[in-house]
């Protein structure tokens, strides 16, 4: 008995071993959607792929796989060729026979397997050959098993844009269907099946005029700040590359010194210039570290014409660092349309809010100007007019005070104490509207950063910062401002 039961235990052992290595591999579900991918390529003869240089699918927001199409064929293709087949040049199998009705060619052959089985296989092709039906039958010996067919519907540009698959049994209860929707737009295929959704994107770098190669540098419009964000924040790659090229080698040093000299001595993050139309000046935009308060990222637009800034324009800020407790801000961002008119947005968790009342537009001239009209942008002028009052002291004791008479953004005089010292007076000043809520004044240029405020309203609340007031008690780089009428 003991020796049955060792026995026993020794095979179930075996078995146990066998079954483990010869456990059936499942695809995932990316890998599925990847197969549908090449499928749906293959219904359309691969024409997908003419002229095209890679191919990108991005599942789940992310990409899965990028396939290089020049080295993807083991034989290159004769796209011409392919083009032009019908059903009277099409390549016809010596062991089938062929039909035709209402312009289609039916096929249909025999072919044999193992265990005594035979598949009864018929295609049918429309007049440019594409598949419409496919039906495979399989009988084990005289026996019927069940038929599997896969049929076809197309575009007028003879592209599937559905495929259905069915399996039938002689138990109708055992049937199986299922379906795969495919559209189209530009270079891009979206594939969508019971195992989700797949975005196929075609990219070509090839036959490019020397216009259009220079081009390729530049960033086409509309421009969607929180959109270019979505795709290419976590990952930057081939079509990232392809749709927002950067600007680099000597250009990139040019404009980085000109914006260290004239606007920020930090670094940009990435310079990117914008296609303009051709006007005779080059657009250019840039996230940047702000040098006052250095948990905000500005986004700027600037116009540069021979080497010289023309214009600047802040069109977004976000945070991007452990804020002070007590500031406030909106965060922003930005849309640059066709007509180089720029929408303004409000960010909340990452996505537009709300489309601001600001906006601007870049002229044939280079300037950056308020898109609102005369009457909005002299009640916002407007809004800014009264007297502020400010005043603080710092652990010395020594007092610093700004009284501020601001009957215009170009008209506005300003007495300044600084440190205790003697009041300074300064009138026809002239403010520069940086953003709809934040203004900025340069009273001494002599002082650089020392002689330069800024105000922000926020309804009817007031804030005035600037290095004038960060060096008052360091760690304190903005205060509230009290307007006295």
């Amino acid at each position: 008995m003991r020796i049955i039961l060792i026995i026993f235990m020794f095979l179930s052992s075996a078995v146990r071993c066998i079954s483990q290595e010869l456990q059936v591999y499942s695809p995932s579900k990316k890998e599925k959607l990847s197969t549908e991918a090449y499928e749906v390529f293959r219904t359309n003869k691969f024409l997908d792929f003419k002229d095209k240089d890679s191919l990108i699918e991005n599942i789940e927001g992310s990409v899965y796989k990028k396939t290089n199409l020049n080295t993807f064929f083991q034989n290159k293709k004769d796209w011409g060729k392919i083009q032009k087949e019908d059903t009277a040049s099409y390549a016809k199998k010596a062991n089938a026979k062929y039909a035709y009705k209402d312009n289609m060619m039916i096929e249909t052959y025999l072919e044999f397997g193992s265990y005594n089985v035979r598949k009864e296989i018929k295609t049918v092709y429309n007049p440019k050959s594409f598949v419409l039906l496919y039906e495979k039958k399989y009988f084990v010996g005289e026996n019927y098993n069940r038929t599997e067919s896969i049929v076809n519907e197309y575009d007028n540009q003879n592209r599937v844009v559905r495929i259905t698959k069915r399996t039938e049994y002689s138990k109708k209860e055992n049937n199986e269907e299922s379906t795969t929707i495919i559209k189209y737009e530009n270079e891009t295929a979206t594939i969508a099946s019971k195992n989700g959704t797949i975005i196929c994107k075609l990219i070509s770098n090839r036959n490019l005029s020397k216009t259009s190669a220079k081009k390729e540098s530049l960033i086409a419009l509309p421009f969607n700040y929180i959109k270019y964000m979505e795709e290419c924040y976590l990952e930057e790659n081939v079509e990232c590359k392809v749709k927002y090229p950067r600007v680099e080698g000597n250009e990139l040093k040019l404009i980085s010194n000109l914006i260290y000299k004239k606007l920020n001595k930090n670094t940009p993050n990435v310079l990117y210039r914008i296609d303009n139309g051709g006007l005779p000046f080059q657009t250019y935009i840039f996230s940047i570290r702000d040098e006052k308060e250095d948990y905000f990222l500005d986004h700027l637009i600037i116009n540069v014409k021979d080497q010289e800034l023309i214009s600047k324009q802040i069109v977004g800020i976000e945070s991007d660092g452990e804020m002070q407790e007590d500031a406030s801000y909106i965060a922003k961002s930005f849309i640059i349309n066709e007509d180089l008119t720029i929408s303004i947005f409000e960010i909340r968790f990452s996505k537009i809010y709300k489309k601001l009342n600001e906006g601007y537009k870049i002229t044939s001239d280079g300037k950056i100007i308020s898109s609102k009209s005369k009457s909005e942008n002299k009640a916002e002028a407007n809004s800014w007019s009264g007297k502020y009052n400010f005043k603080r002291t710092n652990k010395d004791e020594l007092v610093t005070s700004f009284l501020i008479d601001l009957k215009s953004l170009d008209d506005i005089t300003i007495v300044y104490i600084g440190d205790g010292e003697k009041a300074e007076s300064y009138k026809n000043l002239k403010a520069e509207s940086i953003a709809e809520d934040k203004i900025k004044i340069v009273f001494n240029k002599k002082y650089d950063e020392l002689g330069i405020i800024y105000i922000q309203k926020n309804g009817k609340q007031y804030t005035i910062s600037g290095e004038p007031i960060s060096n008052i008690n360091p760690g304190n780089d903005e205060y509230p401002l009290k307007k006295m009428n």
